[in-house]
């Protein structure tokens, strides 16, 4: 489960891959990864699990700008089908 804080900047990290896109869920699981689906209007995409060893999730969600970049950079390349 995210904190209030951590949604927050994960919305703002999705807007800035995608301004149509929305997050439906995203959790946090036991080793820190994230799972999260996101949606365009009413498509939602298959999950995604991205793992501490991908992106520093915590550092991210804690808004340290370079891991923001790296999780905003490895969803483009998820979204366009490259991971």
């Amino acid at each position: 489960m995210l904190t209030e804080s951590q949604q927050t900047r994960l919305d703002a990290i999705v807007q800035g891959v995608n301004s149509n896109l929305e997050v439906e869920e995203a959790r946090l699981d036991a080793q820190q990864g994230l799972e999260v689906v996101l949606c365009q209007a009413f498509i939602c995409f298959r999950p995604l699990h991205i793992s501490v060893q991908d992106v520093d999730i915590p550092a991210a969600l804690d808004g340290e700008p370079q891991a923001q970049q790296a999780l905003q950079s490895y969803l483009r390349m998820a979204l366009q089908g490259l991971i």
